[in-house]
């Protein structure tokens, strides 16, 4: 991955980011791992080593990603862009904002 992000010339950062990113598959990981065990190919201590790389990769690569998101244009943990605060007032809840629009479904049984 790293290889071919630079070939695409992409600078260092995004190339290492990229690659880590790509690396975390715990989901297929484990399926696989449990198929493989299951028919017999592997014993179970393969099967442990494999469940676990398989974890450690995700955990490992969402962490990168977490603290490098910003920078890499994300956005921060609750979905907004880092150093921003929601600018919808805490009153103003889903079932005010039907009716302060005029619409009459939001307003109810007439």
């Amino acid at each position: 991955m790293y290889l071919g992000a630079r070939l695409s010339r992409e600078n260092q950062f995004v190339s290492a980011s990229l690659a880590i990113a790509m690396n975390a598959r715990g989901g297929p990981g484990i399926v696989l791992a449990s198929t493989a065990y299951a028919a017999g190919i592997i014993n179970q201590t393969f099967f442990v080593s494999l469940v676990m790389l398989s974890v450690v990769t995700s955990l490992a690569a969402g962490s990168w990603l977490e603290r490098v998101g910003v920078r890499l244009g994300g956005t921060g943990k609750k979905g907004r862009p880092a150093g921003t605060q929601s600018v919808v007032p805490a009153e103003a809840g889903a079932a005010g904002a039907g009716k302060a629009e005029g619409n009459p479904a939001a307003a109810g049984p007439a």
